[in-house]
């Protein structure tokens, strides 16, 4: 009797853990949103003591937004990188202040050797520059 509870509860344990791996496997690999986004790349930074990690903030430039006293603030996304090319076509772009359109997977949860945000790069193009707005005549 006690070798059937012994074996019983080894299984309900091994396939707890199963479970337990496959939850955490499908909210750090599996995006929950992803899409592009384009700016200009105000910084990009390597930091962290014990984990290094790119971590970037790009001016989203079309939308101010106004603070409870009414003057413009940026509007900043922040985003983290986890390919070092990736990373370095973006420092390039940020040290001559081009616009970058920005493709980026989020993610449910993420480790902390990942970086700081839930907002993962992984392609970076050229964007066009902003279309002009035409003032009302009004």
């Amino acid at each position: 009797m006690m070798k059937k509870i012994k074996k019983y509860m080894i299984r309900t344990l091994v396939v707890l853990l199963l479970l337990l791996v496959a939850a955490g496997a499908f909210f750090t690999l599996v995006p929950y949103s992803d899409g592009m986004r384009a700016g200009q790349v105000i910084k990009l930074t390597k930091k962290g003591v014990i984990f290094k990690t790119w971590e970037g903030e790009l001016n989203l430039l079309l939308m101010p937004s106004t603070n409870t006293q009414g003057t413009l603030t940026p509007n900043v996304w922040n985003f983290s990188v986890l390919n070092k090319d990736i990373a370095n076509k973006v420092m390039q772009a940020s040290a001559t202040g081009e616009r970058l359109e920005l493709y980026y997977k989020e993610r449910y949860f993420k480790f902390p050797w990942q970086g700081d945000t839930r907002y993962f790069v992984y392609e970076v193009k050229s964007a066009p520059p902003p279309a002009q707005q035409v003032p009302s005549t009004r």
